[in-house]
């Protein structure tokens, strides 16, 4: 994981426990880089910390520290989302091959094209049936993640691309 994800999970971390304490957002002090920051650096519009309680300033700089969060907690949310695909995409993988095995069959090659068929409808249905429980989503939700986490790659990226 590149320095800055990592900042920013310990970020989101830090900011997890003052939201379950109570703690105000704005006190925080985050250590990462957000776009926003950046760009008020380079504006000469960033706020100083210190400054008296009750300020502008210090309001100021109570926002900044809130979109620092917003940001590391939306990168982080998006690299979980990712590694939710992946993992998904493991449990589907493990879950045909255990059909497979149940069946002393070596691979997919071995089964006809309708039985290679009903063989993957049934191994995402069983992935399905232990994803949606694990998640809390709904059959539909989940047969979408699915869906993604078994696609071809070149669909799969497609998918992203056609989103972004």
């Amino acid at each position: 994981m590149e320095d800055s994800a990592a900042v920013a999970f310990a970020d989101a971390a830090l900011v997890l426990g003052a939201a379950s304490r109570g703690q105000a957002i704005g006190d925080l002090e985050l250590g990462y880089a957000a776009p926003s920051a950046r760009a008020a650096r380079t504006a000469g519009t960033l706020p100083r910390p210190g400054a008296s309680g009750g300020s502008v300033e210090a309001h100021r700089h109570a926002a900044e520290v809130a979109l620092r969060a917003v940001e590391a907690i939306t990168v982080c949310q998006g690299r979980l989302d990712a590694a939710l695909v992946v993992a998904t995409a493991a449990q589907a993988t493990s879950t045909g091959a255990m059909l497979l095995k149940e069946k002393d069959l070596a691979g997919p090659d071995e089964l006809s094209r309708t039985a290679r068929d009903r063989w993957r409808s049934m191994a995402k249905r069983r992935t399905r049936e232990e994803v949606a429980p694990a998640t809390g989503w709904t059959a539909g939700e989940s047969a979408h993640l699915i869906g993604l986490a078994t696609a071809p790659a070149r669909a799969s990226f497609s998918m992203i691309d056609a989103a972004c």
